[in-house]
């Protein structure tokens, strides 16, 4: 069973910009967004030549990837969803003159299928860091939430935290002055009270970590020594 990393925050918080330390030799990213990247030199590291790199936005398309980390001679240890989002607004896009209940049952269940996948029959060595936007809701008490967007309102009540036990919220501190010093960002470890964000018990000392997945990764394999 891989390990599932949930990662969620605005656009430009920070997901994308933590994979700058990870090593480019096992690690697989899917730009499903089909951006740039905003890392110097990262076409150097990332290519479809290379092999560690594809821009795919189905769901059937980010399992073929799987199945190719299934095989035995694969040094893929660490896999990049960027962003998962993509491939939910694509599926929407694709079937937009689409009238009915179907199409949103079959949008959840893909997701939920990718998820379930991910966890159950990937190899326990390989770390899948999914990437989200955030959605806001009001609880009862009137208290703002973060928590992961979703398209269509049967994925917000199979709740997809439920399906990691690692969800990592962005924050960023904003700098005073940025002609002095750059703004700094972090993943949280754990919910401030006003997300939906979680680890086990002992596996981060700190709420706060900056926002690198090198740093996730070393707490990942410490915990399960």
């Amino acid at each position: 069973m891989a390990t599932l990393v949930q990662v969620v925050g605005q656009s430009g918080s920070g997901k994308t910009t933590a994979i700058r330390n990870l090593n480019p030799d096992t690690t697989f990213l899917i730009n499903s967004d089909e951006k740039d990247l905003p890392i110097r030199g990262w076409e150097t590291l990332y290519s479809k030549e290379k092999g560690n790199y594809a821009t795919v936005s189905k769901v059937k398309e980010v399992l073929d990837i799987f199945r190719d980390l299934l095989k035995k001679d694969c040094k893929i240890k660490t896999v990049i969803i960027d962003t998962v989002n993509r491939i939910m607004t694509n599926k929407v896009m694709e079937e937009r003159n689409i009238d009915g209940y179907k199409k949103w049952a079959d949008l959840s269940g893909n997701i939920y299928d990718l998820m379930t996948i991910i966890k159950r029959q990937l190899p326990p060595d390989i770390v899948v860091f999914a990437l989200f936007h955030e959605d806001i809701f009001f609880s009862e008490e009137g208290i703002r939430i973060r928590r992961i967007a979703t398209e269509g309102q049967q994925l917000k009540r199979i709740n997809l935290e439920s399906m990691s036990a690692i969800v990592l919220f962005t924050r960023i501190e904003p700098s005073s002055d940025r002609k002095v010093a750059p703004s700094k960002y972090f993943l949280q470890t754990q919910s401030d009270g006003f997300s939906t964000g979680k680890t086990p018990m002992g596996m981060f000392k700190d709420f706060e970590i900056p926002n690198d997945y090198n740093l996730v990764l070393t707490a990942i394999n410490e915990y399960n020594k």
